[in-house]
């Protein structure tokens, strides 16, 4: 029975296609919409009203129609990042100890302070263009930078990398310890600095490990 307004039943087809045996290579969560095939850990949603409803900051691992078409490149990389590894098994992340920062006109920084001094462990900073946040808030970054409290920038663009080395302000929030997210989403940032914080790393092993590709989160 055709569901007129609905893309489901090709979606559905579609995803049953790439879990065939053909493509028993591919380890980790996929979405498989709109002919594209997208790392879970990239997807976000970009409309709830139009048939091209996900997208992702990354690119996409393959792409689906009459046929199926995998990158290579991306693929060997998969099969790198799951080369026999048994998943993690943690079931208490830390994540009410990260908060998130919109940089919007007005934001104070007494109320950012509080925040500080509540116990937070990490803070995601949303910023503008690749990461350039306003020169008022070096000093937050100097406080955070002071307790050893992680902060990773990332921007408000939606398919936008927060690079932070393109403009004036963001790099010199990279001299004050902000480190940069370049295409990983909010929801992965969140996971993934609470999954280093339950892994017991340090402030000093953030800079590295943020910006290395664990799951194919950096693509």
């Amino acid at each position: 029975m055709q569901c007129y307004g609905s893309d489901a039943q090709t979606n559905l087809a579609n995803s049953i296609r790439l879990i065939h045996k053909k493509h028993k290579e591919l380890k980790g969560v996929f979405a498989v919409f709109n002919s594209q095939i997208i790392s879970g850990a990239n997807l976000f949603k970009i409309s709830e009203e139009s048939f091209s409803g996900f997208g992702s900051r990354t690119t996409p691992i393959g792409s689906i129609g009459v046929n199926i078409i995998l990158n290579k490149k991306l693929i060997q990389m998969n099969k790198e990042l799951f080369s026999g590894e048994k998943p993690s098994c943690i079931t208490n992340l830390p994540v009410d100890k990260i908060f998130s920062v919109t940089e919007s006109p007005g934001l104070n920084k007494q109320y950012l302070k509080a925040v500080i001094d509540s116990g937070v462990k990490g803070i995601i900073w949303r910023s503008y263009g690749v990461g350039d946040p306003s020169q008022e808030y070096l000093e937050i970054f100097d406080i955070l930078k002071e307790r050893k409290i992680p902060i990773i920038m990332t921007t408000q663009i939606k398919t936008g990398s927060a690079s932070m080395d393109v403009n004036e302000p963001g790099i010199l929030a990279k001299k004050h310890g902000v480190i940069p997210a370049y295409r990983m989403s909010l929801p992965i940032m969140w996971c993934k600095m609470a999954y280093l914080f339950e892994k017991g790393y340090k402030y000093e092993d953030f800079f590295e490990l943020m910006n290395k590709n664990l799951k194919g989160e950096l693509v």
